[in-house]
């Protein structure tokens, strides 16, 4: 059911993302879960060094304001297909914004919708519910979801209380921050105070007991001489999810190798949590890449 609805928001274009290590300005508009949120970029100065989403952003603004020139629905033969791109009329401020429509209830016409370029759902009745105007087709996906590497605290035995996420939401939601991308796949994300930039605002959260920070295996390997051997068993563990035989493998290439240099602008290219896609090929270039951080992290420690 959500998966088609994301399939048909491919419809219109996306919003080019940013690089790893980049640095970029925005809004949180939606909190999916504690670590799931949704950031829109926001408008900068042409003094800052990155305005290439400027001219989307208003032209998304002023097409916003033009489909609630007219605040009538059109209900007269209007069909409400799952999957469905639409204009949804926000209860909140009674304003029309783009949506997909995610579930049918035609027993008590209503449907639930995703304002995709926020993130937020909402249950509407048919009379809140119009289609899409053709322009709509023509502008880009304002919104990105994103990952944060956050963990439910210890005390909490690794299970997001509803208290976190009171908390969370408390802390973040609606904020101008400042987002520093930290994997690409899926997108993961820091924050830090769109005003005070020194405030790392997911260490805030930390430091108040809230949550636990997540260590993040970037999509580019990170500075290599902080790999130690138990963070390598954690990323074959919990990520890879290595088999005996490749466990063996891996110490048979470190063990019997002569040389297994590290190669620091090596960059893997697997996204971790789809390693059951790879070839056998792949999965073997995975072991090998795998072999070398071990090699290189146990030949730091003598």
């Amino acid at each position: 059911m959500i998966g088609q609805a994301f399939h048909s928001i491919s419809q219109c274009p996306q919003l080019e993302f940013v690089h790893l290590n980049d640095i970029f300005k925005a809004q949180i508009t939606h909190i999916e879960s504690p670590d799931v949120i949704y950031l829109q970029p926001a408008l900068v100065d042409s003094s800052d060094q990155d305005i290439r989403w400027n001219s989307k952003i208003l032209k998304f603004e002023k097409f916003m304001e033009k489909i609630n020139e007219n605040s009538k629905p059109i209900v007269k033969d209007m069909t409400f297909e799952e999957g469905k791109l639409i204009e949804g009329n926000y209860t909140e401020d009674n304003r029309w914004y783009r949506a997909v429509l995610v579930k049918n209830y035609p027993h008590c016409n209503m449907c639930l919708v995703i304002y995709f370029d926020f993130g937020t759902t909402e249950l509407l009745p048919y009379d809140r519910l119009r289609p899409m105007c053709p322009e709509a087709y023509d502008i880009p996906v304002m919104a990105w979801r994103c990952h944060l590497p956050l963990l439910p605290p210890e005390k909490y035995e690794q299970k997001w209380t509803s208290e976190i996420q009171h908390n969370i939401r408390d802390r973040l939601f609606g904020l101008p921050v400042i987002a520093r991308v930290v994997k690409l796949k899926p997108k993961t994300v820091l924050l830090f105070d769109g005003i005070d930039s020194n405030i790392n605002l997911l260490k805030a959260m930390v430091d108040e007991g809230i949550v636990q920070l997540a260590s993040v295996q970037s999509d580019e390997q990170c500075d290599h001489e902080e790999v130690q051997v138990s963070k390598l068993y954690h990323i074959a563990d919990i990520d890879c999810q290595l088999t005996e035989q490749e466990y063996q493998e891996i110490e048979n290439l470190v063990c019997n190798a002569p040389d297994l240099p590290f190669i620091k602008d090596e960059k893997p290219f697997w996204s971790l949590g789809y390693e059951n896609l790879l070839t056998k090929e792949q999965r073997r270039e995975m072991i090998v890449y795998l072999a070398r951080l071990l090699f290189y992290s146990r030949k730091r420690q003598f």
